[in-house]
Parts: C-alpha cells; sequence; structure tokens
C-alpha cells in the first residue's frame, strides 16, 4: 500500500490519485462518519450522495428542516 492510497469513506474502495471528493460537511449519515463530519469520498459516492441533497441547504430531501 502506498501512502498516498485514499479511501472512500462510504463504499470503501481504493480511490487513484486525484479523483478524491473532499467533502467538508456531510449532508447525511455515511458508512464511517457522521453528518456534519468532514470525509473523503469517490466521485461515484460524491454523486450519490449529493444528489439527494438540496444544494443551497445541504438538507438530505425529505428532512424537515
Amino acid at each position: 500500500m502506498s501512502k498516498d492510497q485514499q479511501y472512500c469513506d462510504e463504499c470503501g474502495r481504493p480511490i487513484t490519485n486525484g479523483k478524491a471528493a473532499a467533502v467538508a460537511s456531510l449532508p447525511c449519515d455515511i458508512h464511517s462518519a457522521n453528518k456534519g463530519e468532514s470525509a473523503t469520498l469517490c466521485i461515484e459516492c460524491m454523486t450519490e450522495i449529493m444528489s439527494d441533497s438540496d444544494p443551497n441547504t445541504g438538507a438530505q430531501y425529505g428532512d424537515l428542516t
């Protein structure tokens, strides 16, 4: 394992260099981090997680806010 190797905090797959998405504040809980925490995600998980939330507030669609 290279010391530069990163893994997705949601799916656990290795992330190829340059293809990581850093999230400062998660809009929902994921496998290894809670809502509001920071995380490193692969592009696939980032797309899926962020598509389920309001881009302005970060709130999950369907949440009462």
